[in-house]
C-alpha cells in the first residue's frame, strides 16, 4: 500500500488514471494499462496534503495539476494569489457519473471543475468555470511529463519563435527562434547534466496539438485542443535547471495547453490577455490526451 493522500482510480478503454481528491484532484498516474506513467513521479517530496496556498516547490511538484486562475503568484484587486494558483492545494470532490468522473474543486468566490472520459487511448478532459462575481482569470494545464533524453517536442509547424517567460540565469532572451536556436535543438530532451530550464510560450495558435515523442520505443503523448478556446501552448523544460534554492534539481517536460500568457493574472490584466468570468455565467473548453505508437501528426 502506498502512503499519503488516498487515490481514486478510473479505468477505461484501454487508459488507467489515477486521481488525488486531497490535492485539488491531481493526476497521478496516467498510463495504457500495464504501462508506464507518462506523468512524472514525485522528485522530491512525497504526495501530502499540501499547506492552502501554500508554495508549490514545498510539496510533489509531480503529475498533472490545474492552474486557475493564475499561474505565478500575484495580486490583482487587493487579492493575493499564490504560486501555481489555488486549486492545487485545495482537496476536490471527485465522483463516478456513469463512465465518467467528475472533480469539483471550490474555490475563493468560484467553482473549478473537470470531467474525465476515456475513448479508447484517449482522455478527454471537459473543463467548467464559474464566479460568483465578476473576475479576471487565467488557466494552464500543468502536466510534468516522464522524460528520457532524446524526446522530442513537438509544436504546431506555424510556431516559429517562442516567447520567453523565464530562463534560468537568463541563459535566453526574451524571444527565441522554434525549434532551433543559436544553432541549439529546443525541441529535444537533453540529458539532466544540460543544467537548463525555461518556460516559454507559443503567440496565438491556428492549429490546437501539442506532442511529446520519444524515438526509443516509437511512442508518444499527443494533446489536441480548439484553439478558440485554448489559443496558447506554455512550454517548460527543466533539463536539471530547477530548483534554483536547492542542489537536488528536476528533470521534467511539461506541455502546457492554456488561455494565455505571461503566468501572472496580474500582467495579463494589464496585457488584456486574461478572460473574464461574469457572476454565474459557466465558462467551458476541452482537451483530449491520446497515448499513442508512431510519430504524431503535429
Amino acid at each position: 500500500m502506498r502512503a499519503g493522500p488516498d487515490r481514486v482510480a478510473f479505468f477505461g478503454g484501454d487508459l488507467e488514471v489515477e486521481v488525488i481528491p486531497a490535492l485539488g484532484g491531481k493526476l497521478s498516474v496516467l498510463r495504457r494499462r500495464g504501462g508506464q506513467n507518462v506523468l512524472l513521479e514525485p522528485p522530491d517530496f512525497a504526495h501530502r496534503v499540501a499547506d492552502v496556498d501554500g508554495a508549490f516547490d514545498a510539496h510533489d511538484t509531480s503529475g498533472f495539476d490545474e492552474c486557475f486562475p493564475t499561474v505565478a503568484a500575484c495580486n490583482v484587486g487587493g487579492h493575493a494569489l499564490p504560486d501555481h494558483g489555488q486549486t492545487w492545494s485545495r482537496p476536490a470532490r471527485v465522483t463516478h457519473v456513469g463512465s465518467s468522473l467528475r472533480i469539483d474543486s471550490e474555490l475563493p468566490g468560484a467553482r473549478f471543475s473537470r470531467t474525465l472520459r476515456v475513448h479508447g487511448s484517449t482522455l478527454e478532459i471537459e473543463y467548467e468555470a464559474v464566479a460568483s462575481t465578476r473576475m479576471p482569470a487565467l488557466w494552464s494545464s500543468h502536466p510534468l511529463l516522464a522524460v528520457r533524453p532524446g524526446m522530442e517536442i513537438l509544436l504546431p509547424r506555424e510556431v516559429r519563435s517562442l516567447f520567453v517567460e523565464w530562463s534560468a540565469n537568463g541563459a535566453l532572451d526574451a524571444r527565441v527562434d522554434w525549434p532551433v536556436h543559436d544553432g541549439v535543438r529546443l525541441d529535444v530532451v537533453q540529458p539532466p547534466s544540460a543544467g537548463r530550464a525555461h518556460k516559454l510560450f507559443t503567440d496565438t495558435l491556428t492549429e490546437g496539438a501539442c506532442a511529446l515523442y520519444d524515438p526509443s520505443r516509437d511512442e508518444s503523448l499527443t494533446f489536441t485542443f480548439d484553439p478558440r478556446e485554448v489559443p496558447c501552448v506554455g512550454l517548460w523544460v527543466c533539463e536539471g535547471g530547477w530548483p534554483t534554492s536547492r542542489a537536488s534539481k528536476h528533470y521534467t517536460v511539461a506541455l502546457e495547453p492554456c488561455s494565455g500568457r505571461p503566468d501572472s493574472l496580474a500582467d495579463a490584466v494589464a496585457l488584456g490577455t486574461a478572460f473574464v468570468l461574469e457572476p454565474e455565467v459557466p465558462r467551458r473548453w476541452r482537451m483530449a490526451l491520446m497515448l499513442s505508437h508512431g510519430r504524431p501528426q503535429v
